[in-house]
């Protein structure tokens, strides 16, 4: 019932993902992270993923194991997922997960 589900939608309007990257995601340790370092402006961003993983103390940033970890956490909890994605457009991620009270009145934000 939907009525007892968070929806969650992450957009994110940077590059999207090739039909090809998209079925790769969810497998452990895939990343697109050296693919992107072939030229001066994905230079630039991992280099700012680099600082930001050593001042947060984070190691796994570009590894490939957030978005399977994510998805094993959301089927853990019987809840569902479908990532939509458009090369060069962008990228949508709908997650839905069970209140895990069944109350409405779990999380207040």
């Amino acid at each position: 019932n939907s009525e007892h589900c968070w929806h969650i939608r992450i957009s994110d309007r940077g590059k999207g993902m090739t039909e090809k990257t998209q079925q790769k995601i969810t497998n452990y340790c895939f990343t697109t992270f050296n693919a992107h370092s072939n030229n001066d402006e994905d230079n630039t961003f991992g280099e700012f993923l680099a600082t930001a993983n050593k001042e947060q103390g984070s190691s796994l940033a570009g590894f490939g194991v957030g978005i399977p970890v994510s998805k094993a956490y959301i089927n853990f909890v019987h809840g569902e997922h479908t990532i939509m994605s458009m090369d060069g457009i962008g990228t949508d991620v709908y997650i839905k997960i069970p209140h895990l009270d069944g109350l409405l009145t779990t999380l207040h934000i």
